[in-house]
């Protein structure tokens, strides 16, 4: 076992946590890394970090970095975010971790009872105060 391995697979690893700090250096541009906005950043010469080439990493680092700049989270990211094999548990614990450096928690779109068992097909419009 080494420092990035989870010893309690419900916490995250010291290298989910250092991909989380990661979201908030990136910012917003860095949501989609090969799309317009960024394209056009990067022609102004500003620097627009690319995204992860660990699919479970990108998902938690795109997950953080609307955690640290969005007031809501979209029930769609956060079923990418349980998708990629995290929980709702890891949901919270973001969720708390970034609510203490903003001074307030994200809301989520939708309870997180509902997202892990939601169909997708279905839009809900219910909103909740996560944490």
């Amino acid at each position: 076992m080494n420092a990035f391995t989870p010893i309690d697979k419900d916490r995250l690893s010291y290298l989910d946590w250092k991909v989380v700090e990661m979201g908030r250096e990136d910012g917003p541009r860095s949501l989609k890394p090969d799309g317009f906005v960024a394209g056009l950043a990067r022609f102004f010469g500003a620097d627009v970090a690319h995204g992860l080439e660990n699919d479970r990493l990108e998902a938690l680092r795109r997950f953080s970095v609307r955690a640290w700049y969005w007031d809501l989270i979209r029930t769609k990211d956060v079923q990418a975010f349980l998708d990629a094999g995290f929980s709702r548990i890891h949901v919270l614990e973001i969720l708390s971790h970034v609510g203490m450096a903003r001074g307030f928690i994200p809301t989520v779109q939708e309870p997180l009872e509902r997202v892990s068992k939601r169909d997708r097909t279905s839009r809900s419009r219910s909103r909740c105060r996560c944490g």
